[in-house]
């Protein structure tokens, strides 16, 4: 699992996201929320164990993925398919720690073509 650190938190400030609360719910969680501008919002689970069970409405995009034991379920409302993809992207580059730089890259590259937050 990530450690509760500031430099083992995703930096979605190019995307135009600025992380809000950073908690660790109980010892096998964690969750990062991120606001923007209009409405914009995301939100970062970070579970060990059994995967969580959440369930979707029309406006939440939702992606999830394991490495290891870990589990990570990103959720977001008020954003395009296009950003929420390309955010998905990166933070889950940023979740493989090799490949750190290609995801600061390929964020940047992604996000500038993007339909802004609504």
């Amino acid at each position: 699992m990530l450690a509760k650190s500031s430099r083992n938190v995703p930096d979605l400030i190019s995307a135009g996201l600025t992380l809000v609360s950073d908690s660790a719910e109980r010892e096998q969680a964690r969750v990062l929320h991120y606001a923007g501008l209009n409405g914009c919002r995301l939100t970062l689970a970070i579970t060990t164990g059994d995967l969580p069970q959440i369930k979707a409405d029309l406006d939440l995009r939702m992606a999830s993925w394991s490495i290891a034991a870990d589990h990570f379920t990103l959720l977001s409302s008020g954003m395009d398919a296009a950003r929420f993809a390309a955010i998905s992207h990166h933070i889950r580059l940023f979740t493989e720690e090799l490949n750190r730089p290609a995801a600061v890259l390929a964020m940047r590259e992604t996000t500038k073509n993007a339909v802004p937050c609504v």
